[in-house]
Parts: C-alpha cells; sequence; structure tokens
C-alpha cells in the first residue's frame, strides 16, 4: 500500500509544474486507501512512516503527513467525510512546492532572503493550484494555505486576521512540523522522534495547537512505531506497539541481544527508571550498527 501510494502520487505531482492540472479523484481515491490501512492496521502504516530512505522526499514527505494527520484525526473521533477532506488537504499540503525551483528546495547553504521569501510563498502559491480544481472540499486549500500559520498566527504567509487558524490546518501542521524535523535532508540531519517532541512542545501554545500537540504526542508515542532502540538491559528491540498510558514506556520486539542479532518472536514491556521491573529505553539505536540495512526490515518484526 505504501509503495503504491508513493507511485501514485509521484504521478499526481508530475503534471503540476507543467500544466498546474491535478487529479483530485486520483488523490481522493488514494487518501481513502491509507484510511481503510490505518483502520485495518495502524500500527504497520506507522512504522512506515519512521522510514526515511526515498530520493522523492516531496512524495515521501506528502504521504507520511497524510498519514500522521490521519491518525490525529481518527483519535479525534471525526467523520468519514471530514477525514477525507483532512487526508486529501494532507497529502496536497505542500503542492505550491512544485512551482518552487528545486535547487533552491533541496540547497544545501542558508537561504537568501530572496530564497526565503520564495519558500515562505508556497503557501499561497499551493492555495492558488487547488482553488482553480473543480468540486472541491472548499477546506482543502485552505489547509494547504495555512498550515505555516501557526495556532498564534506568528507564522506564515504574514496576515493581520484575528482568528486562529482552522482545526484541519492546526492538525496538519502538527504533522508536517512533526515529519519534516525527523527526516534527513539536504540542509539538516534527522533528528530522533523524541528530541523533535519535546522540541514542539516547548511551542506548544504558540506555533502549536496544544490541546492536538498532547494527544498526536499521545497517539504516536515518544519513540514512534518502527523505531529501533537500545534498552538497559543490553537488548535492541523495535518499538511495536505505544503504551497510551506511558507513552515513555512502549512495547519492544526484541531483535538482539548483547551477544549480536538474532529474531524473536516475544514483545516485551518497558518501564520507566525502575529497571527491577523490566528493562527501560536508553535511546534509539542506528540500524546499520545491527546489520539492518533495509529500511524495510524493520517491519518484519512487527
Amino acid at each position: 500500500l505504501f509503495d503504491l501510494a508513493l507511485t501514485k502520487l509521484d504521478a499526481i505531482f508530475k503534471n503540476i509544474p507543467i500544466d498546474n492540472i491535478v487529479n483530485l479523484n486520483e488523490a481522493e481515491v488514494l487518501v481513502n486507501s491509507l484510511i481503510e490501512g490505518i483502520l485495518e492496521n495502524n500500527q504497520t502504516l506507522t512504522a512506515l512512516t519512521s522510514l526515511k530512505k526515498f530520493n522523492n522526499y516531496t512524495c515521501r514527505h506528502s504521504i507520511n503527513v497524510t498519514i500522521l494527520s490521519l491518525l490525529l484525526a481518527i483519535e479525534l473521533g471525526l467523520t468519514d467525510n471530514e477525514l477525507l477532506t483532512i487526508g486529501t488537504g494532507a497529502l496536497l499540503h505542500d503542492i505550491g512546492k512544485l512551482k518552487i525551483p528545486i535547487e533552491i528546495i533541496d540547497k544545501k547553504s542558508s537561504l537568501t532572503s530572496a530564497e526565503w521569501a520564495l519558500v515562505k510563498n508556497h503557501p499561497i502559491k499551493g492555495f492558488d493550484i487547488i482553488c482553480d480544481l473543480p468540486g472541491l472540499d472548499r477546506m482543502i486549500p485552505v489547509i494547504a494555505y495555512e498550515h505555516h500559520l501557526g495556532f498564534d498566527l506568528s507564522g506564515y504567509p504574514a496576515t493581520k486576521r484575528i482568528e486562529k487558524p482552522h482545526l484541519f490546518s492546526r492538525l496538519v501542521q502538527i504533522a508536517d512540523a512533526y515529519d519534516g524535523a525527523t527526516a534527513h535532508r539536504s540542509y539538516h540531519n534527522a533528528a530522533s522522534p523524541s528530541i523533535v517532541l519535546a522540541s514542539m512542545y516547548k511551542k506548544s501554545g504558540s506555533l502549536f495547537d496544544p490541546t492536538l500537540l498532547r494527544l498526536f504526542i499521545k497517539t504516536i508515542g515518544l519513540y514512534p512505531i518502527g523505531s529501533l532502540v537500545r534498552l538497559s538491559n543490553g537488548q535492541v528491540g523495535i518499538v511495536a506497539e505505544t503504551n497510551t498510558d506511558d507513552i515513555s514506556c512502549p512495547r519492544v520486539k526484541i531483535i538482539a541481544d548483547q551477544g549480536g542479532l538474532k529474531s524473536s518472536d516475544y514483545l516485551l514491556d518497558t518501564v520507566n527508571g525502575n529497571h527491577s521491573k523490566g528493562p527501560s529505553i536508553l535511546g534509539f539505536a542506528d540500524p546499520e550498527i545491527y546489520k539492518i540495512n533495509d529500511d524495510y526490515s524493520l517491519l518484519k518484526v512487527i
């Protein structure tokens, strides 16, 4: 499903820089497939968002933001129609970047003031592209326009309005910020999910909706499903289930002991601090150290 989603979205995006055509029907079919996949097995799709080795960052990021946005929307108990709107808005939220030269998007050094002005204009460009689509839910271009606006309106595009961004936009903004910070880009290395979430939490109430951010952290956990982690007893495992009672203590499937790599069929509950009751998580582990060179091999034990 994930590979198919990437292929379909790549095809949808390829037409946009040339003729501004977006196949909305294809986008909605893709979103419905992701909704069904999440409802059937949200753990696997959530794990896929932690796999970062893809060349087409825009497609990869858009799919990840869609999945994360839908996970949060489902937790909120939104309707099927609302899920479709949020999913489609998330899928197309960065569509305006396709009108920005790729050398600016992938630039390793600091952007000039003129280049940064172009980047900050992508929500407006996205809004204009999406508004031209017939039969469109009016909230989809709003999501594209508002996803960098910020809960307190301190983001961009600059605005004199006083009303906060729409709920759907605030939701997609959280997913967008999280995935962007945990991904490797030409201009920054990927940060660990726990560090990113801690940084985002400091901006709760300013950049991010505090209620939505708390629910997002509770939903994905400090150690998202699919993460490779080191335990205090020397073992290494893959996060297989989140723990809604304590987001710092997920269930882990062991793949390596102190002696080296080995597969295992049992889940292990981690604890917070009290090692007499079980191991705790020390931090994230590097897959290459444990001879896991293919990202997808991480999913085989979930």
